[in-house]
C-alpha cells in the first residue's frame, strides 16, 4: 500500500530528487501542524477583564503584531 506522499513523489518528473521532495513535504506538513497546535494552545491576556484567554476568544486584526484585537470578544460587546 502506498501513501499519498509516495504517490506525490512518484509523479514528480525528476525521480532522482524524490527523497528531497518527500522530506520537504513532510517538513512543511509538520510545520503547519505545529503552527495550528500552538495557535490553539496559546493564551492571550485581555487587559479589560484582566484574564488570560485562548486566542480563539479574540477577533482578528491584521494590523496588530499578533494578528488579534487587544480585547477579547466578550469585552468588545
Amino acid at each position: 500500500m502506498t501513501s499519498t506522499l509516495d504517490q506525490i513523489v512518484a509523479h514528480h518528473p525528476d525521480h532522482e530528487d524524490r527523497y528531497e521532495i518527500a522530506a520537504r513535504i513532510r517538513g512543511e506538513v509538520l510545520r503547519r501542524v505545529r503552527q495550528a497546535q500552538s495557535r490553539e494552545a496559546e493564551l492571550k491576556h485581555c487587559p479589560a477583564c484582566d484574564t488570560d484567554k485562548p486566542k480563539a476568544e479574540f477577533h482578528r486584526d491584521d494590523s496588530r503584531p499578533d494578528g488579534l484585537k487587544a480585547h477579547c470578544k466578550e469585552c468588545r460587546r
